[in-house]
């Protein structure tokens, strides 16, 4: 008898025989036995003859030509292994190449599959048969990847993928075919023969396998047993042979008829996250070094991803990398040190932006790498590598939030998180080619976070795409976009070029020349002010550590914190002053305009290292901001080549939340990428 398992008309499922084009129903199943009936059904689809939810055995290594392709001799006992219930799918329906847990190395194998109809316990070779209820065609599909790297030496992972069970197209009854131990079997991929062979090659005969496999072990009703393949797989030819999506497997089997099935690649939610899981491999290992401090798990970040989705969150399906200051619950923060985790033990709770981050819903895919402790504008840092330009290998990243940026620069994660002490946001933006945000000083940057200067530290974000940009800005930040930037009034200030000037006027053509104005505030004692003060609190927080760990410092970090030694009382009280007045000469400015604008820096990145004159040409730019606390957005002026510059748009301390939503409408309404 050949019984179908059908789907009808009606949606129910149920077993029948077919004289030609008409099905006719039985009642019963496996255990119960099935009973003919004279009803005629109309079938909707041919299922798999075994409902998904019985045991499946799987024998490896079970025919003597198969082992003699893969090096192996004959084993002395069955090779047994299991493959998931929910693996079983009909004729017809598609295997798919898994692509949440990635494999590039699916085979295909013929298989005679062998269905118990009674329960079966210590059966012995004469009556093993009787406990069939019939046999049916399989294809025992195996990521080789995962049953051979992955799973700890274990093939139940490689073997039990969803739709890695074919079966069909029909169940012939023990009845019907009487020795299973003759029959031949062959395998088709896009209709080229690839295995073909005979049952008569088992090691193990039907007979043996079901006697070792109820050994002290109960076979229930319905459980199948997939007795092994022939020669020919994918795996064992040079090269090798793996599915691939669009191609068409076919087993056939003598009197049990053809299995068909296409294959496709598994339809995977949340493909941003695979992307970047794909992305990264295709670096070497100095850059990831140099870029990345904890990469999360795949299977964590997309659980991640579906609680943003199913709480409909602002910004689910984004996602994101913080930089490696922010405490992340169960990841160490290092701050790209040596020994930070000796003096600041491992959070066990997320610090409050991170909280934030993943209550609007971004799924945090990672850590990256910056300058040690954030003290630096270059990317620089010789424990973990330098952090590379993502489009140049001669230039620099910019610092000290580079990982976030190159990760970001390289469309790998829509947005980066940094923090912006003296313009470690600014900078990496500018160089980068980056939209970035820096706020004001806030907890954010003071407690779940290792801090630099603290009354200096402020946080923020890199994102590619401007849209994205502010749609994560106004979300993270609980504001309102508004549609109206008609009274926004910006002005260039300070020392800047004709050429220069020209590109912001093309961006902003109701721009202000103001740049015969506020020179004071660019000189070099203003950015020495700065960096007076920046050491005195980063050398107050690290003078404890650098007792013991003094050797541990990237050299040029340790340079900067120990210039707080030198400083005399003077030099202090001057840089107090400066920062005082800088606050003071931006007031007047913003009586009359909203955004003042002023380059990051008119150069591009430098090549290979940044010099102590050129770090300190960039402080001239953003000092100002540094020191009067002022939130400011970086704008990139993308050039046609690698290298980009960056517009500093600098907004009023005590209103730049009305101002912010303004001026991202100004930018969005304007937009030049």
């Amino acid at each position: 008898m050949r019984l179908f398992r059908i789907e009808t008309t009606t949606g129910e499922t149920v077993f029948a025989t077919r004289e030609g084009d008409c099905y006719f129903r039985y009642e019963g199943g496996f255990g119960d036995g099935f009973t003919p009936t004279k009803e005629q059904v109309n079938a909707a689809r041919i299922l798999a003859p075994v409902p998904p939810g019985n045991t499946i055995y799987a024998i490896g290594l079970n025919y003597r030509e198969h082992a003699r392709e893969m090096n192996k001799p004959n084993p002395d006992h069955p090779v047994v292994t299991m493959k998931s219930p929910a693996s079983i799918i009909a004729t017809g329906e598609s295997i798919e190449l898994p692509r949440t847990l990635r494999s590039d190395s699916v085979d295909f194998e013929a298989e005679l599959a062998v269905v118990i109809g009674k329960t079966c316990k210590n059966a012995t070779l004469d009556n093993a048969l009787s406990y069939v209820v019939g046999y049916t065609v399989a294809n025992d599909v195996s990521a080789r990847d995962w049953q051979k790297i992955y799973s700890g030496g274990q093939w139940c992972k490689g073997k039990g993928f969803d739709t890695f069970c074919p079966l069909g197209p029909v169940l012939v009854t023990a009845d019907e075919l009487t020795d299973p131990n003759d029959l031949r079997i062959s395998s088709r991929l896009n209709g080229e023969t690839f295995q073909d062979s005979s049952t008569c090659d088992l090691i193990f005969t039907v007979e043996e396998l079901i006697v070792f496999l109820s050994g002290s072990t109960t076979l229930m009703p319905g459980t199948i047993i997939l007795t092994g393949t022939p020669e020919g797989v994918g795996t064992a030819r040079t090269p090798p042979r793996f599915l691939q999506a669009g191609d068409v497997v076919e087993i056939e089997i003598d009197h049990l008829g053809v299995l068909t099935n296409p294959v496709v690649e598994e339809p995977i939610k949340h493909p941003s996250i695979h992307q970047f899981y794909e992305g990264v491999k295709v670096f070497d290992q100095a850059t990831m070094d140099s870029v990345f401090a904890e990469i999360i798990p795949c299977v964590q970040a997309i659980e991640a991803a579906e609680v943003a989705t199913s709480s409909s969150q602002p910004l689910a399906g984004l996602t994101c990398l913080i930089k490696d200051n922010f405490d992340l619950a169960g990841f160490p923060t290092h701050a790209s040190s040596l020994f930070l985790e000796l003096v600041r033990p491992a959070p066990h709770v997320d610090g409050p932006l991170v909280q934030t981050i993943k209550a609007k819903g971004l799924t945090i895919l990672g850590k990256t790498q910056m300058n040690e402790f954030a003290y630096g504008l270059d990317g620089a840092n010789p424990h973990t590598g330098n952090c590379p330009h993502p489009f140049d290998p001669e230039l620099i990243s910019g610092g000290s939030s580079s990982g976030s940026a190159w990760a970001v620069a390289k469309q790998l994660v829509d947005i980066g998180f940094g923090t912006d002490t003296g313009g470690s946001i600014r900078v990496p933006s500018a160089f980068c080619g980056l939209y970035g945000l820096r706020l004001t000083p806030s907890t954010w940057a003071t407690e779940g976070c290792v801090t630099l200067a603290p009354s200096f530290d402020t946080t923020g974000w890199m994102a590619y795409d401007l849209f994205t940009f502010v749609d994560a800005s106004l979300a993270l930040l609980d504001l309102a976009p508004t549609a109206n930037s008609s009274t926004l009034r910006c002005a260039a200030i300070g020392p800047m070029s004709d050429q220069f000037f020209t590109a912001v006027s093309k961006r902003f053509p109701d721009c202000a020349d103001q740049r015969s104005a506020q020179h004071d505030l660019f000189n070099p004692n203003v950015a020495k002010a700065f960096s007076v003060l920046q050491s005195k609190e980063a050398y107050a927080m690290h003078e404890p550590w650098i007792a013991d760990f003094r050797e541990h410092y990237d050299p040029a970090v340790l340079k900067r914190i120990l210039r707080a030694e030198a400083w005399t009382e003077a030099e202090v009280t001057e840089a107090h002053a400066v920062r005082t007045s800088a606050f003071e000469a931006l007031e007047p400015v913003f009586e009359n305009f909203d955004i003042v604008l002023l380059p990051v820096s008119e150069s591009p990145a430098p090549q290979h290292a940044m010099s102590e004159d050129q770090r300190e040409e960039l402080l001239r730019q953003t000092a100002p901001a540094s020191l009067a606390g002022l939130p400011v957005v970086t704008i990139p002026l993308r050039g046609e080549s690698s290298t980009s510059l960056g517009l500093q748009c600098l907004m009023p301390a005590d209103r730049w939340q009305l101002v912010l939503p303004a001026f991202f409408q100004l930018l969005t309404s304007t937009n030049h990428d």
